[in-house]
């Protein structure tokens, strides 16, 4: 099942940050929503994960037959997963998420852990981490949360889920979200690398000043003319051909 968002505008006070923009997120497909800074990336995922309510238009569950409401609670929006303050350990922190737990929880947990370098700060308080730290706290406690029992309807949102991180840890997030596509669930990540978003990503959404400018796979929307005109730059895209992606 899908979720679709038809006519979606997003107003904050009198500026709207979004207007009029079609999107649809599949599962077991990892949709990039790039774009120029203040396009109104952000403003999709969290209208899409139902933190915020649109302005105008609406936001659905599609099976192809029928449409129904999205509901937030089937979405999970990262960056809101672990209260600033809290002065829980990392352990605890991240485990609470995932009732029902999966089969074999700890050692996903334990994996994720490892991953993201995170294994050494089990037990440490979570407020007395670096922000780079909470960060990957923060993505470690959505991934583990995504693998809870029936969530074949859930998606994961991120905004900007690897900025500040080095790259091996881009890499290893973007290597889980492929995992997780291979188990049918979906997600949606603000991203600025394009080549990455090429590289990883299934399907792009492509915003300008809150508008939908072009959707679809990475040679559809990747192209040098229109992504040059979009982020008002001389930028050359060509298609890698050992890699089988377009580079930037």
């Amino acid at each position: 099942m899908c979720i679709a968002a038809h006519s979606l505008s997003y107003s904050l006070g009198q500026k709207r940050v979004l207007s009029n923009v079609y999107a649809q997120l599949a599962p077991g497909v990892i949709t990039a929503v790039i774009g120029p800074p203040k396009s109104g990336k952000t403003a999709l995922l969290k209208c899409l994960s139902g933190e915020w309510t649109p302005t105008q238009g609406r936001v659905c569950w599609r099976d192809g037959k029928s449409s129904k409401p999205a509901v937030p609670a089937q979405t999970k929006y990262w960056s809101q997963s672990i209260a600033r303050s809290t002065k829980q350990s990392v352990f605890e922190a991240v485990s609470k998420f995932a009732t029902p737990r999966p089969r074999g929880h700890l050692d996903i947990l334990l994996d994720l852990f490892h991953q993201f370098d995170l294994t050494h700060l089990l037990r440490r308080s979570y407020c007395q981490l670096t922000n780079n730290q909470k960060i990957r706290v923060r993505l470690v406690s959505a991934l583990f949360y995504s693998q809870t029992p029936n969530t074949s309807d859930n998606f994961l949102t991120l905004s900007e889920p690897i900025a500040e991180m080095s790259a091996l840890h881009q890499i290893a997030l973007l290597n889980c979200l492929k995992e997780l596509a291979s188990q049918g669930i979906g997600s949606a990540l603000v991203i600025h690398d394009l080549n990455l978003a090429a590289r990883f990503a299934d399907r792009l959404i492509l915003l300008l000043n809150g508008e939908l400018v072009a959707s679809g796979n990475c040679t559809e929307v990747l192209g040098t003319k229109l992504i040059s005109r979009t982020y008002h730059s001389r930028l050359r895209v060509e298609y890698h051909q050992q890699l089988h992606w377009p580079q930037a």
